[in-house]
């Protein structure tokens, strides 16, 4: 009897923490590669969004914040859609939109920055 109380409370926190924006996503980042041209230094990211949510996900808004400084613009990012008029939201791309992210998967995207620090990224709006 414990066990399915422990169970109803577990299963309830995690729907409200989903409800609540918390917890939705995790993302993490590691350097591929780094070079230097003409004194200038470039690493290649790879960042990996999974949902951790409980819920499939059909899109979200990615933003680029700090140090998101890349090398030609908008096409050094890959895996993910330029939002229209801005240069620094993005969101999943249409094959992903179709089916969702569904609870415990990942996609993956990539860009290329300046210097050797990762980029910061932030999301908001996600869709279900």
């Amino acid at each position: 009897m414990f066990f399915k109380k422990f169970l109803f409370v577990a299963v309830a926190f995690a729907i409200i923490a989903c409800a609540l924006g918390e917890n939705q996503l995790t993302m993490t980042q590691h350097q591929a590669s780094a070079w230097e041209d003409g004194g200038q230094g470039f690493s290649v990211w790879e960042v990996i969004i999974t949902n951790v949510c409980g819920k499939t996900i059909k899109d979200v808004t990615i933003v680029g914040e700090s140090n998101f400084n890349l090398r030609n613009g908008t096409g050094d990012l890959w895996n993910l859609e330029l939002e229209a008029s801005s240069a620094n939201r993005f969101h999943l791309p249409s094959y992903v939109k179709e089916h969702g992210l569904a609870h415990n998967t990942s996609h993956s995207f990539g860009y290329i920055n300046k210097g050797y620090q990762n980029a910061q990224f932030s999301y908001c709006n996600i869709q279900y």
